[in-house]
């Protein structure tokens, strides 16, 4: 692993083993808890079927962590860092035929609960989509729970110091699609697509309160007026900025549609556009778009 420094023509940070295995590592998400870097990627386990480990690594303990203990196949890991530790949560299919959803809390000295905690399950073994942030000592999670002609979202919020829900069910969110969770600190919120009659996929956001108290308690808001799929966000501890892609047919469908452009936009806590218009990053491309904030940048 490695820092890119955010100024032009800095010199380059050297390089740091993170992670080792024997076989084929297939992605990585990462977070801070303090000023430790947490990564958690998939690792094959060479002689285990096809399986898929999610494991965890700190910049100052290369020891990995398992997730979990078991022996399916286990994949699409996400982590979020609170005020207390941080929290992981990824797929994992069987050995029932359906497909879960876990959770499991950590500190910097290892697993703070015995086990995983299922959140979610599928009978037809399909990837639960899902989206994981935190906003001082509160996790909030949103996940996909499938319906005939589409998916509904719904949300549920964690206590990072007790393990305890701030919310006694999962609360529905939207009729939504590439949904994602972003955090300013002080808040989360919730940008994703929804069917509309006008276009195919309009873009919709909604602030999520962290404190006690109903989580949804502010109006659904339009931050543009485009199609959008594979949404991303990032905060620079107040606004936040979302990335999209503004023709919702992924490849190859843009050779004969016609290509989609990246697009950006500012957006206040309350989920409002804070641009008159969407910034086009790329004119021409089917390709989604990642963001961080870094040092002002």
């Amino acid at each position: 692993w490695t820092e890119e420094p955010a100024g032009i023509g800095a010199p380059p940070l050297p390089h740091e083993q993170l992670f080792s295995c024997t076989g084929t590592a297939y992605g990585v998400a990462a977070t801070r808890v303090g000023s430790t870097l947490v990564a958690v990627t998939d690792a094959y386990r060479a002689g285990v079927s096809t399986s898929i480990d999610p494991v965890v690594t700190t910049s100052d303990n290369l020891s990995n962590t398992v997730l979990s203990s078991s022996a399916t196949l286990q994949a699409t890991p996400q982590v979020a860092s609170s005020a207390n530790g941080y929290a992981v949560a990824w797929n994992e299919y069987g050995p029932d035929g359906s497909s879960h959803l876990y959770l499991r809390r950590f500190s910097s000295a290892g697993p703070i609960e015995a086990a995983p905690r299922e959140l979610a399950s599928d009978a037809s073994g399909h990837e639960i989509a899902a989206s994981i942030t935190a906003a001082g000592d509160t996790y909030v999670i949103a996940w996909a729970t499938f319906v005939p002609g589409g998916s509904n979202y719904v949300l549920r919020r964690l206590s990072a110091t007790t393990g305890s829900w701030l919310d006694a069910e999962p609360v529905p969110l939207a009729n939504a699609e590439d949904l994602v969770l972003g955090s300013n600190g002080q808040g989360a919120l919730a940008v994703y697509s929804i069917d509309c009659p006008s276009q195919p996929r309009c873009l919709r956001a909604r602030a999520i309160a962290t404190d006690p108290g109903a989580p949804l308690r502010s109006n659904e808001t339009i931050p543009a007026a485009i199609p959008a799929s594979g949404i991303s966000i990032a905060s620079n501890g107040h606004d936040y900025l979302i990335a999209w892609n503004d023709n919702p047919c992924p490849p190859p469908c843009g050779d004969v549609v016609g290509f989609s452009r990246s697009v950006a936009l500012r957006l206040a806590a309350d989920g409002t556009a804070l641009d008159a218009a969407p910034i086009v990053l790329v004119e021409r491309t089917n390709y989604d778009s990642e963001i961080v904030w870094s040092r002002g940048n």
